[in-house]
């Protein structure tokens, strides 16, 4: 499936938008904006024609997600997301080298981005340490350490 540039300007907005939510202290809006640009930056990895740059918004929409949850000190959250995209990289990484006709562009993006993750999630355990969760369920997410956005384009979360 070929995914247009209308999908990557679509990424290319929520991701900027995130951003300024977050510069703003508009948490929440924040929040849904990252979300937006995850599930877009899933969808481009596998049809858009610029395989690095789909790539690369895939990792840098994970790691902003991160980002919010670190500011609302919610360290097991952002590891579950660091480590949830350097996973789902690895196995990225996995397939393209079981395929014969693999592409070497994408191989190589993928390289790239797995080590930026991999320092990354190394990075954060060593620094609030490691998450265990014993239940086997994802963290849940305090919305009371954020602040809610009056926009009118604000996100229901």
């Amino acid at each position: 499936m070929q995914v247009t540039d209308h999908e990557m300007l679509l990424w290319e907005m929520h991701i900027t938008e995130g951003e300024n939510n977050f510069q703003k202290k508009q948490y929440l809006c924040a929040l849904g904006h990252y979300r937006q640009a995850i599930n877009l930056s899933e969808f481009l990895v596998y049809g858009y024609h610029d395989v690095e740059a789909a790539i690369n918004a895939m990792v840098t929409s994970y790691h902003s997600l991160a980002d919010l949850y670190l500011k609302a000190n919610e360290t097991e959250l952002a590891e579950c997301e660091l480590n949830h995209v350097y996973e789902k990289l690895a196995q990225m990484l996995k397939d393209q080298e079981s395929r014969k006709d693999a592409d070497i562009s994408k191989r190589a993006a993928l390289l790239t981005q797995v080590s930026r993750c991999f320092f990354a999630l190394q990075s954060h355990r060593k620094e609030y340490g490691v998450y265990a969760n014993s239940a086997g369920s994802t963290p849940s997410f305090s919305h009371t350490a954020m602040t809610v956005c009056d926009s009118p384009r604000a996100f229901k979360c």
